[in-house]
């Protein structure tokens, strides 16, 4: 992960944007109903997701500041389905993911909120 900093760096000079999503979870997990999901498992999927958006944020930090500030976008949902459960996401909408982040990289004043790209799902309580 620390190379492909390095490469923006020496690139670009800097960085303006981080786009994190990520999904994890173990293939076995993925084959059984939801509920089945051990502890260690669960944690393991936790920690992934999460402290990766805190390791790429430290190591994007330096690179945006180079830039004068920046942002960062993420997307702690998921895309895969697991057996049993009808997951409706950003999946849904990946396309406009890309639009709705060139607009957050020129606004300004648009800070704290939560910009959802799932086709009004979350509004329906999907």
């Amino acid at each position: 992960m620390g190379q492909a900093f390095a490469a923006v760096a020496n690139g670009l000079g800097g960085l303006d944007l981080l786009v994190y999503s990520l999904v994890f979870a173990q293939a076995h997990d993925l084959q059984q109903r939801f509920i089945e999901t051990k502890r260690d498992d669960f944690w393991l999927a936790l920690d992934v997701i999460c402290y990766s958006l805190v390791a790429m944020a430290r190591l994007a930090e330096p690179l945006m500041e180079a830039r004068g500030g920046g942002s960062t976008i993420t997307d702690l949902g998921g895309e895969r389905a697991v057996p049993g459960y009808n997951v409706i996401g950003v999946a849904k909408a990946a396309h406009n993911v890309g639009k709705a982040a060139a607009y957050l990289l020129d606004a300004e004043n648009v800070t704290g909120t939560v910009a959802y790209v799932d086709a009004g799902y979350h509004a329906m309580g999907l």
